[in-house]
Parts: structure tokens; sequence; C-alpha cells
């Protein structure tokens, strides 16, 4: 990975921990709680995937290594607690950005592991850890049922996206593939947010529609 696309993918994983940041607070509704509490559950939704990523790889955790991880989520989060009143009106904007941030963590790590010698399938692998988990630390904390349960289309796009990260960079640069990996998970996402897609029929266990 040449230092172009590093500064790029850096780029990215800063926007996405801001992010993610601001969906921890969207999700825990900061009027019932102080800004400590807010700013402690978006670091949570901002690090924990990156976090889990890294220990499962045997690595200094990233935000160790550079705390600009943790400064950057910071701004957003105190913005939005402040805000919320009006923030809270735009309709779904917390799955709107949870998604947003799902594809840029997807492509950024899944491109990053990827730039480090791993081999594809763990780049693919890490790629969806570091993208979902974040969030599924986030809503337990809260005790909210984790967005990934369900027929949600939410593992999926990430999947989909990593997989087309890995086979893209060996065609182009990493910009390129990265870009492509953010706009397929973000654009499934969305379509799955607006259209309301769920996963089909076949892929399900044959009682679940009866149960939900």
């Amino acid at each position: 990975m040449n230092f172009l696309s590093h500064d790029y993918i850096y780029s990215i994983e800063i926007i996405a921990m801001c992010v993610y940041g601001f969906t921890g607070v969207l999700a825990l509704k900061p009027e019932k709680n102080d800004l400590i509490n807010v700013i402690l559950l978006g670091l949570i939704a901002s690090t924990g995937g990156g976090a889990i990523r890294d220990v499962l790889l045997d690595r200094p955790v990233f935000f160790i290594k550079d705390v600009n991880y943790l400064i950057a989520p910071i701004i957003p989060i105190v913005i939005v607690f402040y805000f919320y009143p009006v923030i809270k009106r735009v309709d779904k904007l917390l799955a709107y950005l949870d998604g947003f941030g799902l594809a840029l963590f997807v492509a950024s790590a899944t491109s990053s592991v990827l730039g480090e010698g791993y081999d594809p399938v763990i780049a693919i692998v890490m790629g969806v850890i570091t993208g979902v988990f974040g969030g599924i630390l986030r809503d337990v904390v809260i005790n909210r049922k984790p967005i990934v349960m369900g027929r949600t289309f939410y593992i999926t796009p990430a999947v989909i996206g990593a997989i087309l990260c890995v086979l893209f960079s060996k065609v182009w640069n990493d910009q390129i593939a990265v870009s492509i990996s953010f706009l397929v998970v973000f654009g499934l996402r969305t379509a799955s947010i607006y259209w309301k897609w769920y996963l089909p029929g076949f892929m399900l266990f044959k009682h679940a529609e009866e149960e939900e």
C-alpha cells in the first residue's frame, strides 16, 4: 500500500469513527443521559469493531497507537448531544448513518488488512467484523436489539462489499477498490432501508416468518 492509499484510507477511517460516534448518541437518546454517558457510548460504537479486529489479529489496538481515533468522534458526539432535539426530527437518520458508517468501515478495514499482507479471506472477515461489531456493542450496551438480528439486510451488504474490495484491489488501485466497496455497501444498505428489503425466503429458517 503506497503513501497516498494509506492517507486516503486513514481519512476514511476517521470519518467512519465520527459517523459511528454520531449513531451512538442517536441510539442512546441523550435527553435521558449526561454528556459523559453519551461520549462513552459514542466511543464504544466507533472503536468497538476495530478493537475486536486488532485483538483477533494479535496486534496493538489502533486507537492506542493513534489517539486521533479517539479524539475525532468526540466532536460530533458533543454537537449531536446539544442539538439532538433538532437532529432527531430527521426520519430514519440513525439507520442511514449506521449504513454510511458500516460502508466506510468495511471498505477501509478490508483494504487495510489486505494491504498488510493477510490472506484475502482474512481481510474479508476482518472488514465485516470492523463494520458490524461497533453497532452490535452499541446496541448491547443500551439493551437494544442489535440491528444485525432478525431479517435485516445488513451483514450481507457488508460481505458483498468486502469481497468486491478484495477483487478490485487486484485489478485497480486501493482508492478505486475502497470507493467501489463503499458505494456498494452503502447503496445496498440504503436501498434496503428505503424499500424494506429482506433476505429471500430460502435463506431463512423455515419457521422464521411464522414466528415474526
